[in-house]
């Protein structure tokens, strides 16, 4: 809305124009500045008469000059009310009422003016006592419920709420107090009866929920820090994790007591004490936290078959983790960083033993896939081979997968042999849990085999009788073509090349032999290194 400066403009003097605000202010300045020019030419013309205004001689002409003054200053005061009732139609809150009537008071030097300005004045006191009834309304409406603030407080933030009412209303009646060019009237009176009214009411709530919450915290808040610092519940999947057990209300309580300060309050002795320990408790709870986010990061990551392996290391931490489950308190001094400490150094050694193995796994796998993705054919697109070609193609082939295939199994072998290590001297069920390991990687590799035997059959097949997207098959094999007498006869026959295709498939299938089995390859390399 518009608003006008209770300073003066550029002139600096008794008649220079006030500034004003807003997007319709250089329109008030401009009629303003109109008017007052109008006036200097009125005034001009008394001026620059040429004659003596008590010359009687002058018969008549004084009256009609000064009449014409007269007339003209009319017409200036219809256009300054104009401009006056302009300028408020546009002012909505009382700041800019209040800041327009400062401006046109300085300005109203004729009692039509003046009036004009005291019936504004009304408009002003009406619309400050708008203001105060709607908020009352509001105030009665939602006291019970109030809108607070997501980041509030409960009870704080019902004191906020009313506070900003409060606030809000202590503004507009200071303006309106050291607005002493302001006149008299029962709009004046009823505004500040109402504005008595309402303000008293808002510092009643705001005492009265300042007191519930005072009761609500009781005489002490030393039972909130009897609670252990961790706790166990369950995390995805059903996995038990930990959780820092910080009582929520301590919380409550450190951002309620921040907030009642702002407000001015005077703190119980009951939380002034706790929050004396709130920086002592927040490195606590960062800390235990930390020690928290460790212990779970263990167990989340592992699947259920990997946590019964490591059931005796997981189990470790739980011994170590216990006396923040059973006998270690938030009010408890000095053994807390070291509990923290203890724990966080245990949770890194096996942290690191678990991001091995679970990098042993990822290559054990890697391998396995570089078994399954190896053909034991080499059949070239669009190329045809002799027979002995073929045959001597497929034998170089194959030596160099069995070389592909030994290297990978000789790498897992190796991997595993040190994942071995981690549970070597673990107790019996461990070794048990092993086992189950070793027969389920076997089981992959035994996958990745039946997988690579399966491919390079369908590679043949395919190069033979085509896809099955129902393409023809290309000219594999070079025939001849040979006069035998009078008949004809193929070179190399077709029972010769089915005769040298199974050979050929056969021969593959051996390849494969040269991966032993995992287990009996782990215990050799085992005894290996004890010898």
């Amino acid at each position: 809305s518009a608003a006008a400066a209770t300073t003066p403009g550029a002139g600096g003097g008794a008649g220079s124009v006030p500034c004003f605000g807003g997007t319709r202010g250089p329109e008030i300045e401009k009629s303003l500045a109109d008017i007052q020019k109008s006036f200097d030419k009125q005034i001009n013309l008394l001026r620059s008469l040429k004659y003596q205004i008590l010359d009687v001689k002058a018969g008549t002409r004084w009256h009609d000059d000064f009449g014409s003054y007269k007339k003209g200053t009319k017409d200036l005061e219809v256009m300054m009310n104009k401009v006056i009732g302009a300028a408020f139609e546009i002012t909505s809150t009382v700041e800019s009422g209040v800041e327009m009537l400062e401006a046109f008071s300085f300005l109203a030097k004729r009692e039509n003016i003046k009036r004009a300005v005291q019936r504004k004045t009304v408009d002003v006191y009406k619309l400050f006592n708008a203001e105060l009834n709607q908020i009352k309304n509001d105030f009665a409406k939602r006291k019970t419920d109030p809108p607070v603030e997501w980041f509030h407080p409960k009870a704080a933030g019902r004191a906020i709420w009313a506070n900003n009412f409060k606030v809000r209303i202590e503004r507009d009646q200071r303006l309106l107090e050291v607005a002493y060019y302001l006149s008299e009237s029962a709009e004046k009176t009823e505004a500040l009866a109402t504005y008595k009214s309402l303000h008293s009411a808002l510092e009643q709530y705001i005492m009265n929920t300042y007191n519930d919450w005072k009761d609500s915290i009781g005489e002490t808040l030393q039972p909130l820090l009897e609670t252990n610092l961790i706790v166990k519940v369950a995390g995805p999947n059903s996995i038990p994790t930990l959780e820092c057990n910080f009582h929520n209300d301590l919380l409550q309580v450190f951002e309620e007591v921040r907030y009642w300060e702002r407000l001015g309050f005077t703190l119980p002795p009951a939380a002034v004490e706790l929050c004396g320990k709130e920086e002592r408790l927040r490195v606590y709870r960062e800390n235990v936290r930390l020690a928290v986010r460790d212990y779970n990061n263990i167990v989340v990551s592992l699947s259920s078959e990997e946590r019964r392996l490591f059931a005796e290391r997981i189990a470790f931490l739980d011994k170590k983790i216990n006396p923040g489950i059973n006998k270690l308190y938030w009010s408890t001094k000095g053994i807390v960083e070291y509990f923290v400490r203890d724990c966080r150094k245990k949770c890194a050694e096996v942290q690191k033993i678990v991001d091995e193995f679970k990098e042993s796994v990822t290559r054990v796998r890697a391998n396995c896939r570089l078994i399954a993705d190896t053909l034991l054919v080499n059949i070239q697109k669009k190329v045809t081979y002799s027979e002995a070609e073929f045959e001597l193609r497929q034998k170089e082939h194959r030596e160099l997968a069995r070389e592909r295939l030994r290297k990978a199994h000789t790498d897992i072998v190796a991997t595993m042999k040190r994942m071995f290590d981690f549970f070597c001297h673990d107790s019996a069920e461990i070794q048990r849990e092993w086992k189950h390991f070793v027969e389920r990687i076997e089981k992959d590799i035994d996958d990745a085999l039946r997988q690579t035997v399966k491919r390079s059959l369908l590679e043949i097949s395919k190069a033979i009788n085509g896809d099955a997207k129902g393409s023809e098959p290309g000219q594999l094999f070079l025939v001849n073509v040979v006069l035998e007498g009078q008949r004809p006869e193929l070179k190399p026959s077709i029972l010769q090349l089915s005769q040298m295709i199974n050979t050929v498939s056969k021969e593959l299938i051996t390849v494969i032999s040269v991966v032993p089995r995992l287990e009996d390859a782990l215990a050799a390399a085992v005894r290996a290194e004890a010898e």
